[in-house]
């Protein structure tokens, strides 16, 4: 199947998408982040598991 469509429409049948994480908007809310914890501005807190 993937085959035909391939070359019937001479090209893959589906997207290819990279991975979100590495998202030019991700990484700057990560440094971000990074930043605050750096200058002490965060607080800490527990996780609550949910089942």
């Amino acid at each position: 199947m993937f085959a035909k469509i391939a070359v019937r429409e001479n090209r893959i049948p589906f997207n290819i998408s990279g991975d979100p994480f590495w998202s030019e908007e991700n990484q700057t809310r990560l440094k971000e982040s990074i930043r605050q914890i750096e200058e002490g501005k965060f607080s800490e807190h527990e996780l609550i598991e949910v089942s």
